[in-house]
C-alpha cells in the first residue's frame, strides 16, 4: 500500500504558535450519538482547509488551500462565503462599491472589506477587527458572523470550532470524547489509512481507529467493523489471516490467526501488543506467518510463524519474541512476501531472505539506486529514484509481467510502459503503479493474471491504494474507497460479497462522522435486453414444442422391444438388453448388490449378457444399449437400491433409453469425499426419465456428453454434493419436476452445455453453496445465448444458498416465483456477464 505525497502540506502554524494544538491523550470510535450530533454542524479547525459540512468532508476553497480559519490580533477570523453558505445563508458581491451582503431568513448584513461597520437590517454593528480580503477571499470575525448575523451557535476548543444550531450545544466536559477525536482527525498523523491482506482489508479512519472487513476468523464481513481496543493507530498492515497496526507512540499490536499462545488455527479478534518492539515507524505482516518492523534506528526485527506451506498439518516453528535480524543495518523500507522478506537500505540498495533463513541475507544483484519495494506473493516491484519501475520474479512458474523474456525469471525486468512512477504495490499476485500525472496501472490477478499493463482511466484523484488475492481497492483524497475483483469474502467492503468487474464504492470512509449505507444486490432476476429476452422465449418454445410432449414416442420403438417381466435383480441385469422393455413389480425393492458377488477388489458380475454389464470394482455399468425401458408395472413406483455400488445406474454410449416409475437410492456417506451417485449416463443421447425419485448419494443426476435428455415428473432428493451435474451435454429439459431438501455444494452445476431448461419445476428447500453455477469452458459470444439456463413457471421456495447464481446472467427466469429465499452473500457471485 502507499500514500501519495501532497506537493504542499500546510501545517497549523498560527494554532501551535498560540500554544493551542494540544492532542487529545485518547481517542475513540465516533459513536452514533457523536455521529447525530454531527449531522448538522459545521465543523472546522485552526490553520485546516478541511471541513466538515453536516458530516461530510469537503474543502473550504477546492481551488485555494491556502483558505483556512487563521487566528489574528486575537481575533479568529473565517472566510465569509464558505461559512455562511454551509449554513444556508446567501453571499452576495457588489465589485462597484466592494459590499459583501449576506441574507439569511429575515436578516440580511452588509459590510466592506476594511471597515469595521456592518449593518444587520440596517442597524449599524461594529466590528472589532474590520472585514478584510485574505487570499482572494473576504474574511469576517467567527462570532460577528455566526451569532450576530446566521443566529447559530459557537463551540471552540483547542482550535477546533464547531458551528450548530440553538438547540445542538455542545458542552467541554459533555462531550469530550467527541471532541477529543474530532481533534485527533485533524492531527494528521495516520499515514497508512489501508492495508489488503489474502482476502481481508483492515483500514484506519481519521480517528485513529481501525476497521476491518472481508474473511474475519469464522465469518466474514461485508460492512467494515471496529477492531476494539486500538487508539490513535497510525499505520496498519493486513497478512495472510492477520492483521498488524502501529500506534503513535512506536508499538505494534496483533491479532487475527496468530497462534500466540492460541491453540493452531484460533482466531483472536483482540489485538495483543507485541512485546519487546518499541520505537517503529513501519511494519509489514506476511502472507506466510512471519512479520517485520522497522526501527527508528534502521534495524529490522522479525516474529511470528512458519506456518504457510502447510498451516495444517506442518509442525508450527514459533518465533512469539522479535529478533533481530543480524547483518541489516540503515534500512529505509521493509517488505514482506510469501516465505520470503525484503528490506530496502538508504543506499539503495535491496536485500532478501526466506523464513528462517536468516543467516542466508542476500543482496538482490542486478538491481541499484532503488527508493521503494514491494513483495507481492512470490513477485517483486521496485521504483528506482529516475521512476522507473523494475519487476522480478514469477508467480505459479508463470511470468508476471509480458516484458519477462529471459528464462531467468529473477533477473529484475524494468516495465517499459511505465515511467516517472512515484508510488508501487504489489500484493498477492496483483501489481500496481502510478505515475507522477495520476495515472493508475494495474496488472495480475484482478485482471485473471494478465501479465499486460493496462493504465485505468477510471481512477482520478487517487491518495492510497491497495490490494489482496485478485482485488484492488483505491482510496480518493475525498476519503471515499473504490474497489474491484473478489469479493467472495467482502474483502471490497461495499455491504455484499459480489464479485466486480467495474469499480464499486465501498462503505469505508476516513471520515468517522458519516453514517454506513448499504445497498444489497440482492435481485435473483437478471434483466436481459428486449432484443436477447425474445430469443431466449423462442429458444424455450422450441424445446418444449421439440421434447415437452409424447416422449414415449420420440425417444424408443417400443414395436422392436421384447417385453420382459422381472421380480429379482438378477434376472433384472441379465435382461438388461437393447430392444428391451423390462417390467418391475410396483412396490418392490430391488437389491443390485444381492445379484452380484463380492470379491477381493469389488464386485463381479457372471451374467449372461456381460457385452451391456460389466462391473469394475464397485461401479455396475450399463455399456453399448440401444431401444431400451425399465419401468414399473403401473404408476406405483418400484423401489431400486445399490449399498456398496457407486452408481443405481449408470449409463456408458448409449441411447434412447427410458426410465419410468424408478424410486432409486444411494446411501449418503459424509466422509466420503467421492460418494455414491444415483443416475448416471455417460455419452449417451436421447434419454426420458418419467414418475421417479433420485435420492441420496453424492450426485443425483449426472449427464456427461449427453444429448437430448427429458427428466419428467420427477424427483431429486436428500443429495449432499451436486443433485444435478451437467458437463458437455446439451438439450436438456426438467419439466414438472421437484428438486428438495438437499444439503449440496450447488444445486444445479453445469460446465459447457447449450438448451437447458426447467419448466414448471418445484425448487424447495434446499440448502447449498449455489442454486445455479454455469462454468463455461473455452465459450465464444456467438453462442452465448443458447448457454443460459431458462428458468420458466416454477416456484423457488423456502430456500438457502449463499449464491442463487455464480454469474448474474447465468440464468433466465421468466415466470418464477421466488418466495422465502435467504441468499446469505448475495443473489450472484459475479455481477458481470459469462461470455
Amino acid at each position: 500500500m502507499w500514500k501519495l505525497k501532497c506537493l504542499f502540506l500546510w501545517t497549523m502554524v498560527l494554532g501551535i504558535a498560540a500554544g493551542l494544538a494540544i492532542l487529545p491523550t485518547s481517542v475513540r470510535a465516533i459513536n452514533e450519538v457523536g455521529q447525530v450530533k454531527a449531522q448538522k454542524c459545521v465543523i472546522l479547525y485552526i490553520g485546516s482547509s478541511d471541513s466538515y459540512v453536516n458530516a461530510t468532508k469537503t474543502e473550504i476553497d477546492s481551488a485555494n488551500s491556502k483558505v483556512v480559519p487563521i487566528v489574528k490580533n486575537g481575533r479568529t477570523l473565517v472566510p465569509v462565503r464558505f461559512i455562511s453558505e454551509s449554513l444556508n445563508a446567501n453571499v452576495a458581491w457588489d465589485a462597484a462599491t466592494a459590499t459583501v451582503t449576506i441574507t439569511y431568513n429575515e436578516s440580511t448584513a452588509k459590510l466592506n472589506p476594511g471597515n469595521k461597520i456592518m449593518l444587520i437590517n440596517d442597524k449599524e454593528i461594529e466590528l472589532d477587527v474590520p472585514a478584510e480580503i485574505i487570499e482572494g477571499r473576504t474574511y469576517l470575525p467567527l462570532r460577528k458572523l455566526v451569532e450576530d448575523v446566521l443566529k447559530k451557535n459557537i463551540f471552540y476548543d483547542r482550535n477546533l470550532i464547531i458551528i450548530s444550531d440553538s438547540l445542538n450545544n455542545f458542552d467541554k466536559f459533555a462531550d469530550k470524547e467527541l471532541v477529543d477525536d474530532l481533534i485527533y482527525m485533524y492531527s494528521d498523523n495516520v499515514t497508512t489509512h489501508i492495508s489488503g491482506g489474502i482476502s481481508h482489508t483492515a483500514a484506519i479512519k481519521e480517528d485513529g481507529t481501525v476497521w476491518v472487513w472481508g474473511n474475519y476468523g469464522k465469518k466474514s464481513i461485508s460492512i467494515p467493523e471496529k477492531v476494539p481496543n486500538l487508539e490513535r493507530v497510525v499505520k496498519v498492515s493486513a497478512g495472510y489471516d492477520y492483521t498488524l497496526a502501529l500506534t503513535d507512540d512506536g508499538t505494534v499490536w496483533e491479532w487475527g490467526r496468530i497462534n500466540m499462545g492460541l491453540k493452531q488455527g484460533e482466531f483472536n479478534q483482540i489485538p495483543v501488543q507485541i512485546q519487546g518492539l518499541k520505537d517503529i515507524k513501519e511494519i509489514s505482516a506476511g502472507n506466510g506467518g512471519y512479520h517485520l518492523a522497522l526501527k527508528t534506528d534502521g534495524t529490522v526485527w522479525i516474529w511470528g510463524n512458519s506456518w504457510y506451506d502447510n498451516m495444517e498439518t506442518t509442525k508450527i516453528k514459533k518465533r512469539l519474541e522479535p529478533v533481530k535480524v543480524q547483518g541489516l543495518s540503515d534500512v529505509v523500507d521493509i517488505s514482506c512476501g510469501d516465505d520470503f522478506y525484503y528490506a530496502l537500505k538508504r543506499d539503495g540498495t535491496v536485500w532478501h531472505w526466506m523464513d528462517d533463513y536468516f543467516d542466508m541475507l542476500e543482496r538482490k544483484a542486478d538491481i541499484k539506486d532503488i527508493i521503494d519495494i514491494s513483495a507481492g506473493s512470490k513477485h517483486v516491484l521496485a521504483l528506482k529514484n529516475d521512476g522507473s519501475v523494475w519487476i522480478w520474479n514469477a508467480l505459479y512458474d508463470k511470468e508476471v509481467y509480458s516484458g519477462q523474456q529471459n528464462e531467468d525469471l529473477t533477473l529484475p525486468v524494468q516495465v517499459k510502459e511505465i515511467s516517472k512512477a512515484v508510488a508501487i504495490s504489489a500484493i498477492g499476485g496483483n501489481s500496481i503503479v502510478q505515475n507522477e500525472n495520476g495515472s493508475v496501472y494495474l496488472w495480475g490477478l484482478v485482471y485473471d493474471g494478465r501479465s499486460t499493463v493496462p493504465k485505468l482511466h477510471e481512477l482520478s484523484d487517487v491518495m492510497e491504494i491497495t490490494s489482496g488475492d485478485g482485488y484492488f481497492l483505491a482510496l480518493k483524497n475525498d476519503g471515499s474507497l473504490l474497489g474491484i475483483g473478489n469479493n467472495g469474502s467482502g474483502q471490497i467492503g461495499n455491504g455484499n460479497f459480489i464479485t466486480k468487474k467495474g469499480f464499486v464504492k465501498s462503505v469505508f470512509s476516513l471520515n468517522p462522522l458519516e453514517f454506513v449505507n448499504v445497498k444489497r444486490e440482492d435481485t435473483p432476476v437478471f434483466e436481459f435486453d428486449k432484443e436477447t429476452t425474445k430469443e431466449l422465449d423462442i429458444q424455450a418454445k422450441n424445446i418444449m414444442e421439440t421434447y415437452g410432449s409424447n416422449q414415449y414416442e420420440k425417444f424408443v420403438q417400443k414395436d422392436k422391444m421384447d417385453v420382459v417381466t422381472v421380480d429379482n435383480p438378477k434376472d433384472l441385469l441379465n435382461a438388461i438388453k437393447p430392444n428391451r422393455e423390462i417390467v418391475l413389480k410396483a412396490g418392490k425393492t430391488y437389491n443390485l448388490a444381492e445379484a452380484l458377488t463380492k470379491g477381493e477388489y469389488g464386485y463381479l458380475y457372471e451374467g449372461e449378457n456381460s457385452d451391456y454389464v460389466s462391473v469394475e470394482g464397485n461401479d455396475l455399468i450399463f455399456r453399448n444399449l440401444e431401444n431400451l425401458i425399465i419401468r414399473s408395472e403401473s404408476d406405483k413406483q418400484t423401489y431400486l437400491k445399490s449399498p456398496g455400488i457407486k452408481y443405481a445406474l449408470r449409463f456408458e454410449t448409449s441411447k434412447n433409453i427410458v426410465i419410468d416409475g424408478i424410486n432409486a437410492e444411494q446411501e449418503l456417506d459424509y466422509d466420503v469425499h467421492y460418494g455414491p451417485e444415483v443416475f448416471s449416463f455417460y455419452f449417451c443421447k436421447d434419454i426420458y426419465i418419467n414418475n421417479s425419485a433420485l435420492v441420496g448419494g453424492y450426485r443425483g443426476l449426472s449427464l456427461i456428453f449427453v444429448d437430448n435428455f427429458v427428466f419428467e415428473n420427477s424427483l431429486i432428493e436428500d443429495c449432499i454434493y451436486f443433485p444435478v451435474s451437467i458437463m458437455n451435454s446439451n438439450y436438456v429439459l426438467f419439466k414438472e419436476s421437484k428438486l428438495r431438501n438437499n444439503n449440496s455444494d450447488t444445486l444445479v452445476s453445469v460446465s459447457v452445455g447449450e438448451y437447458i431448461i426447467f419448466s414448471c419445476c418445484d425448487i424447495s428447500n434446499n440448502v447449498a453453496e449455489f442454486g445455479f453455477t454455469f462454468i463455461e469452458v473455452n465459450s465464444t459470444d456467438e453462442n452465448y445465448l443458447r448457454r443460459t439456463i431458462i428458468v420458466s413457471d416454477t416456484v423457488i421456495d423456502n430456500n438457502q444458498f449463499k449464491f442463487l447464481k455464480l454469474y448474474v446472467d447465468d440464468v433466465y427466469f421468466k415466470n418464477t416465483s421466488f418466495k422465502n429465499n435467504l441468499y446469505t452473500k448475495g443473489a450472484y457471485e459475479y455481477d458481470f456477464p459469462q461470455k
